[in-house]
């Protein structure tokens, strides 16, 4: 409820405003005297405290005897009341803002329930102040400032804003806000907007002198039709305050006075009549030092005084500031709301509504409220002088109603973003429809893609970054036009298209000249396109605009040393708009904008388009959505938005850089940039989704592709399948030979035998040790030439595409490229996705190398050579699967097999039918007795042996050390690190050599033994191979070998008999049935390429259960980049 004016001005001098006081006795104010602090008595009327059971605190009940409006708190609120401070030296004095209740409005916090913040939501009338006796009224200006703090505490919106509608009564008349405000915001910028000046912290802003050529004929006539209102409302924002008049009340005078006007008419109104009043303030306190007539107008209004405490006022000063920045900022976005309006075809949007409706009005109360606060302050300066302003420096008003004012607005741009990201503006179905009533395709095929090319071209070269306009930076360099590019095909074209070309342009200039609206040139230019394709009427269309465009800006470029294009830019009036270019700025950049991303829609359109043909059988949900809706709306705005550049461009010509400096708001083209921006963001959306899908066809097909050439066609050649896998295209030299550094094509691999080495970036120099020795055992004695060679190498590496490409890692593939005398793909990203998917389901690749080798017909003969390469060597070539068979099938047990040409000594041995122990483990302990005790056993036994120790297959760091150890204690012969890492890579070649070949093994005997002996490298103590010359005796465990050696005597009479190696065999056998055999286990990488389902255990031939496990062998020869 509002607070009424009291019926009488004759009262007693213990009669108090709407704050209480305790009953006591209190002093008799008297006019001219300063208020004294109020003493324990007075005869004040009693507060009856009444708690309110719904609020945070207890609320009052006013004395029903006091003259004063009584206050009802409003249950449903969180507002708490408040209670005099007794100790005041002020009448209704008020505690600072509780933070534990939300007393000074409910817009502090927002409703997380509702759309907006709970600004809007009402608030309970606080105690307000009544209009004071006439012997007060030299303080009722105090008692505004320090006793109606109520404000805040807002009556009920509902009712508040019913009395603001009551005066609302607009009879029609318009007024162009727009000019007015940039009137009013010269003043502010002018004035002491920014008081930093007056503190020493910085000098006054420079400002350009006023151009009187802005106030145009029309502004000048408005200005005379509005004077007598806006003196109206300076008188009720000056005098009101002085007699006592409550801020709500003030306002609603403004109101009554501003009736006949719109929303956005009243609140610029309302502000030119208070940028009066604070610039005549201001403008004194400039000039009043120089000027003799403003000096005594100052000190009538106390300005020197001010001026000279201008530091300890400070803070209100800057929280004025900051209160009149946040009330221009309401008004700008009141006139782009009554703007966007008229963009509305048909029917607003709930959105814009809401805006118009409710927030707008609210926000637009609360704003003249504010400048009602405003003007108090600036009348108190004047008539209470700067001893009341320094006793009084409080500034929670000003800045509680700025913050106010910031969430209204805040909430409002919110919903205008939600207007402006609406697709359209106005209804779609009803604008959408008109479109596609004008779109009548006959077939015609238009080439967009080089008419796009020659329109950019336009574009670059004419102004688009005006920024040289300025002095910011120089006009870019750009390369000589080639004619070239005009290819007849082209010229054919536009000869074709020069007339449409010509009609549209015509369209674009002489609509908006005469009246029509954007909407209505919008659909005359799609008549004139309507036998187009969607992505032809937009590149049409913008070909139209660019001659409009360029045409401008050739004349600017070239009218000052031209003399036919002078008089020719003189008409245009091309020389005043050049010298008033800095002022053009903000409008020509933000046509630069929009111009940009009118071009990122045609780039997309043209995109779109392509992509379309890609759809070799039916289109995704997505791209008919991006097709049939998308593309029309976003083509509709885009050429919407040229309609509103032409007219910008034609408004710079026709009417001058007068009238354009008079309204350099470029709310439109920034609202049609941003507009096009949230379409074109969709529409990317929706086509990367469309671009997804096609791949992921494209890939299918591509991987199908590679299936049929490399296992089901017959190929004339291997080059076909080849260039499929490593790089399709013709456009680079898809190899480098490592030896010359030279780029090659596919070509010089034609009908030879080709080993692809397919591995990722950690590929050890081991390996390649390995297969470079292999690679140059087969080329010709003495030969450097590539041709003479029977196969040819070529590494493919893969890389992990989600994985950044780096600086360290190219300068990795480039060394591990410097170790190789073969050929390598140029660069790891020519291999897409279909070629890895193809490698990693058919080839088995994980992270381990393959060795794939292609026949010189393009067939695959060995999905994976290089166990053949580990095992054989070059005795394996031509590196077939039959070849891999054959092999086998010649094989036997032995220890030839099992140790090949890795060791030399070991061959000798081996002829000089040696008993010779291979033995491995960790253990040194073990190591120690089993040594000891394989040598005392052969002095017994009267045999020659020969240990070697072959270390493990991992833990490289705790095998040197043993190695050390052993070398030291002279326990037997061992291997160095490569041997080692190459003895046990062959064996476990061996295996999945046999697995490739899906090997019977219950009736293999190197499949069971190779499997022993890799078993046996996972167990925790050691283990031993005994053989007589090259034939195997016992492939044994370590505990089992070495308690054999221990039970000697028990079996060293059979020996004599039957032999030593046949007699160590049984005494094993025997003790090995005596004790539960050791568990046997297999670890497969997970990079190691075809992995059996299932695999069954050496010696007990049952089926070996599967586990998962995880293992680090903390390999520090690793790369470090992997590591």
């Amino acid at each position: 409820m509002d607070s009424k004016v009291a019926p009488s001005s004759q009262q007693k001098p213990n009669v108090t405003n709407s704050v209480q006081q305790p009953s006591q006795v209190s002093n008799v104010l008297q006019t001219g005297q300063p208020l004294a602090p109020l003493q324990p008595t007075s005869n004040l009327a009693p507060l009856q405290q009444q708690p309110n059971p719904q609020s945070n605190l207890g609320s009052y009940q006013p004395n029903p005897q006091a003259n004063l409006g009584s206050y009802q708190p409003n249950p449903q609120t969180n507002v708490g009341s408040y209670q005099p401070n007794p100790q005041a030296n002020v009448l209704g004095s008020w505690y600072p803002p509780n933070p534990q209740t939300n007393v000074l409005g409910s817009f502090l916090q927002p409703n997380p329930e509702a759309n907006v913040g709970s600004w809007h939501q009402p608030n309970p009338l606080g105690a307000q102040l009544q209009h004071q006796p006439k012997y007060l009224a030299p303080y009722a200006m105090h008692q505004l400032l320090k006793g109606d703090r109520g404000i805040l505490a807002l009556s009920d919106d509902s009712v508040m804003m019913n009395q603001v509608q009551a005066t609302h009564f607009p009879d029609g008349r318009e007024v162009d806000a727009k000019p007015l405000l940039r009137l009013v915001e010269d003043i502010f910028n002018r004035a002491t907007l920014n008081p930093d000046f007056l503190f020493g912290t910085t000098s006054t802003k420079t400002l350009e002198k006023f151009d009187d050529k802005i106030i145009h004929k029309d502004l000048h006539l408005m200005l005379e039709s509005v004077a007598y209102t806006i003196d109206r409302v300076a008188s009720e924002l000056t005098s009101k305050p002085l007699d006592g008049t409550d801020a709500h009340q003030t306002t609603l005078s403004i109101f009554h006075v501003l009736s006949i006007y719109g929303w956005d008419a009243k609140l610029v109104l309302a502000l030119a009549a208070f940028s009066l009043i604070y610039g005549e303030f201001w403008l004194l306190a400039q000039i009043y030092s120089t000027n003799q007539l403003a000096k005594p107008m100052a000190m009538l209004r106390q300005v020197p005084g001010i001026m000279e405490h201008a530091t300890q006022l400070k803070t209100r000063l800057k929280a004025l500031n900051g209160l009149i920045k946040t009330i221009l900022d309401v008004a700008r976005c009141a006139i782009e709301i009554r703007e966007l309006q008229s963009m509305y075809t048909t029917h607003e949007s709930p959105h814009f509504a809401a805006v118009k409706n409710t927030f707008i009005p609210t926000a637009i109360y609360w704003t003249v409220r504010s400048m009602v606060a405003c003007a108090a302050q600036i009348t108190s300066f004047s008539s209470m002088g700067y001893e009341f302003l320094l006793s009084n420096n409080e500034t929670w008003e000003l800045s509680t109603l700025a913050h106010k004012l910031k969430n209204i607005i805040d909430h409002v741009k919110e919903k205008l973003l939600l207007c402006s990201v609406e697709i359209p503006l106005s209804d779609d179905s009803v604008m959408m429809n008109q479109v596609q009533a004008t779109h009548f395709p006959d077939g015609r095929e238009v080439d967009a893609k080089p008419l796009l090319c020659l329109v950019e071209d336009i574009f670059n070269r004419a102004t688009l970054n005006p920024d040289f306009l300025f002095g910011t930076t120089s006009t870019k360099t750009l390369e000589k036009f080639n004619d070239k590019i005009i290819h007849e095909d082209l010229h054919l074209m536009l000869e074709s298209v020069a007339y449409t070309i010509d009609r549209v342009a015509s369209e674009l200039t002489s609509k908006p000249l005469d009246g029509t609206d954007a909407h209505q040139t919008t659909l005359s230019i799609f008549h004139v396109l309507s036998i187009y394709g969607w992505d032809a009427k937009l590149v049409l269309a913008l070909a139209a605009f660019s001659l409009i465009y360029g045409e401008f800006w050739l004349l600017a470029q070239i009218y000052s040393t031209n003399n036919l294009a002078k008089p020719m830019a003189m008409l245009r009036q091309v020389p005043g708009i050049m010298e008033h270019a800095t002022q053009l700025k903000t409008r020509l950049k933000a046509l630069n904008d929009l111009i940009k991303t009118i071009l990122d829609v045609a780039r997309c359109a043209i995109e779109i388009r392509e992509l379309q043909s890609m759809y070799t059988t039916h289109e995704s949900p997505h791209f008919a959505a991006v097709k049939n809706t998308f593309i029309p709306t976003a083509i509709y705005w885009t050429v919407r938005s040229m309609v509103a550049c032409a007219a910008q461009i034609t408004s710079l010509s026709s009417m001058g850089y007068e009238f354009l400096l008079s309204n350099n708001e470029p709310w439109e083209l920034s609202t049609l940039s941003h507009k096009l921006k949230n379409i074109i963001d969709h529409v990317k959306e929706k086509l990367l989704l469309c671009s997804s899908e096609i791949q992921e066809k494209l890939d299918e097909e591509y991987y199908r592709l590679l299936v049929q050439y490399f296992y089901e066609t017959i190929n004339i050649d291997n080059v076909r399948p080849l260039k499929l896998l490593v790089y399709p295209k013709e456009d680079v030299q898809p190899l480098v030979d490592c030896l010359t550094k030279t780029r090659v094509n596919i070509d010089v691999l034609r009908r030879k035998s080709v080993l692809l080495l397919i591995s990722n970036l950690d590929i050890s120099l081991d390996e390649l040790s390995i297969l470079e020795q292999i690679y140059n055992h087969h080329k010709p004695q003495g030969s450097t030439s590539r041709v003479d060679s029977p196969f040819e190498v070529v590494w493919i590496p893969i890389v992990d595409r989600s994985i950044q490409w780096t600086d360290p890692m190219q300068r990795h593939f480039e060394n591990l490229k410097s170790n190789m005398p073969w050929y390598c793909v140029h660069d790891p990203t020519y291999i897409g996705k279909a070629p890895v998917r193809f490698i990693k389901e058919k080839w088995h690749f994980r992270n381990r190398p393959i060795l794939v080798v292609i026949d010189p017909q393009g067939k695959v003969v060995s999905p994976n050579a290089i166990h053949m390469m580990w095992i054989w060597g070059g005795i394996a070539y031509p590196f077939t699967t039959v070849r891999e068979a054959d092999i086998w099938r010649e094989e036997r047990w032995t220890l030839d097999l099992v140790v090949d040409e890795i060791d030399q000594t070991i061959r000798s041995w081996i002829r000089e039918g040696k008993y010779i122990y291979l033995y491995g483990g960790d253990d040194i302990e073990w190591i120690r007795k089993f040594t000891k005790e394989a040598l005392s056993v052969a002095i017994a036994a009267s045999i020659p042996i020969e240990m070697i120790y072959v270390g493990k297959s991992n833990k490289k760091e705790v095998v040197k050390r043993l190695i050390n150890t052993i070398t030291i204690e002279k326990l037997s012969h061992s291997w160095q690190d490569q041997a080692i890492w190459f003895f046990w890579t062959r064996l476990e070649s061996m295996l999945f050599s046999k697995i490739q070949l899906e090997t019977d093994d219950e009736r293999d005997i190197e499949m069971q033994e190779i499997k022993k002996l890799i078993s046996h490298d996972k167990e925790t103590s050691g283990w031993s191979l005994l053989s007589r010359g090259s034939s195997v005796v016992v492939n044994g465990h370590g505990k089992t070998m070495l308690k054999t050696l221990l039970v000697y005597d028990s079996w060293k009479n059979t020996g004599n008999e039957l032999g030593f190696d046949v007699a160590f065999r049984n005494a094993y056998n025997s003790l090995l049935r005596e004790e539960s055999i050791p568990c046997c286990g297999f670890e497969f990488s997970h990079f190691a390429g075809k992995i059996p389902d299932d695999i069954k255990c050496p010696e007990c031939h049952r089926y070996m259960e599967k586990y998962n496990s995880f293992l680090c062998c903390h390999d520090e020869n690793a790369p470090p980049i992997f590591q």
